[in-house]
C-alpha cells in the first residue's frame, strides 16, 4: 500500500484504496445544508399529519355546529379538568369536550367532579358552569336565550342594557326561572332541588309560575321545593331581623305576631327590598303596618301615595321597587 496516497494523495494510488473510497463516498460529508433541508421536510410532513387529525376530529362535531347560522352563538369550552357534551337524551353517548364546540338546542354540558366549563357569546355575555354540575340549552332564538342548570353551580355574567335586552338570557331551574336584567349572579341547585341566588351585579327576576321575586345586587334567595314565594335578603342584613321575618313568613312559629315586631323594630334601610315583597304577601290586616315602617325606613314617603300602596296598584308598587334598587 502506497502510504503517501493515503495521507497526502502523493505518488502512485493504491488500487485497494481507490476501491473503498469509491465504495464510501456515497456517504461522505457534504455540508450543513442537506441535514437542515432534510429536518424541514419532516417538520412539513409531521405538521401536514397534525392538522388532518384536528380536521377529522372536528369533522365528528359538525352535525352540532352551526356557525353559520344568524344571530348570536354560545361556545363552549373547558377551563379546566374534564366536561362532556350531551344530546337532549341520557341514552346519547356523550363526548368529551376537548376543543372549542358551538352549542345547539338541546345540547347539555356536563362537568366532571374536578371540571370546569365556560359557555360564552360576544353579544350576550359568559357562563362559568362549575364541577359536577349539568347546563342544557333549551331555547335560542331572537325572543329568548334559555338555558336550564339541571343540577350544580353556575356564574354568570351577562352585558347590561342596552347591549342585551332585559328578560333575553334566562335559566331555568327545578324552582323556578331566573331571569336576567342586566347582571351578574351565582345560580345553585343543591341535591335537594333547592335553588340559591347571589347577585352582585344589577339584578335578576326570579319567576315561580306568575309570582316574581325580585334580587337587586347585594342580595340573596334561597328557594326549597313546594315554595312558590320566599323573600330575598341583603348580605349585610343583621342575622337577627332574617331569623324573624324568616320565621314569620314561613309560619314556623308560635308567635307570629311577635316575630313580625322583631323583625320591624330591627329593619334597617338595607332591608328595604325584603320589606317591600312582605308588605305586598301578607293579609290586609298587617299589610299598613309593614308598609308604613318600609316607608320609614327610605326617604321616599311623600312620592307615593300610601292608600294607593295599600290597594296594591302594580304600577305604584314598581315604581317603589325602581326607587328603593334601581331595577
Amino acid at each position: 500500500m502506497n502510504e503517501s496516497w493515503l495521507w497526502n494523495r502523493e505518488g502512485e494510488p493504491d488500487p485497494e484504496v481507490e476501491r473503498l473510497e469509491r465504495l464510501l463516498s456515497e456517504y461522505r460529508y457534504r455540508g450543513h445544508k442537506s441535514p437542515r433541508v432534510r429536518l424541514w421536510k419532516v417538520a412539513a410532513a409531521a405538521l401536514v399529519v397534525v392538522s388532518l387529525g384536528i380536521g377529522a376530529w372536528l369533522s365528528l362535531r359538525e352535525p352540532t355546529v352551526q356557525s353559520s347560522r344568524p344571530g348570536p352563538s354560545y361556545v363552549a369550552r373547558v377551563t379546566m379538568g374534564a366536561s362532556f357534551l350531551e344530546g337532549p337524551t341520557d341514552q346519547e353517548e356523550p363526548m368529551p369536550l376537548a376543543s372549542e364546540v358551538v352549542l345547539a338546542v338541546g345540547d347539555r354540558i356536563r362537568t366532571g367532579r374536578d371540571g370546569e366549563a365556560s359557555i360564552e357569546s360576544p353579544d350576550i355575555g359568559r357562563v362559568t358552569l362549575f364541577a359536577d354540575s349539568v347546563l342544557a340549552l333549551r331555547r335560542l332564538d331572537g325572543e329568548g336565550h334559555h338555558f336550564a342548570l339541571e343540577r350544580g353551580r353556575l356564574h354568570a355574567n351577562i352585558l347590561p342594557p342596552p347591549l342585551v335586552k332585559p328578560r333575553l338570557f334566562q335559566v331555568a331551574t327545578p324552582r323556578g326561572q331566573a331571569i336576567d336584567l342586566g347582571c351578574a349572579y351565582d345560580l345553585e341547585v343543591n341535591e335537594s332541588g333547592t335553588t340559591h341566588i347571589r347577585v352582585t351585579l344589577g339584578a335578576v327576576a326570579f319567576a315561580v309560575g306568575e309570582t316574581e321575586i325580585w334580587v337587586p345586587r347585594g342580595h340573596d334567595l334561597s328557594i326549597g321545593v313546594g315554595v312558590s314565594q320566599a323573600l330575598p335578603f341583603a348580605r349585610d342584613t343583621w342575622p337577627e331581623f332574617r331569623e324573624a321575618a324568616e320565621s314569620y313568613f314561613t309560619g314556623q312559629t308560635k308567635s307570629p305576631e311577635d316575630d313580625l315586631e322583631r323583625a320591624l323594630r330591627v329593619a334597617r334601610q338595607a332591608d328595604a327590598m325584603t320589606l317591600w315583597h312582605l308588605a305586598q304577601w301578607v293579609d290586609l290586616k298587617t299589610r299598613p303596618k309593614v308598609l308604613d315602617r318600609l316607608l320609614d325606613l327610605v326617604p321616599v314617603r311623600a312620592e307615593f301615595d300610601r292608600q294607593s300602596l295599600l290597594d296594591l296598584k302594580p304600577e305604584l308598587w314598581a315604581n317603589l321597587r325602581r326607587t328603593l334598587s334601581g331595577f
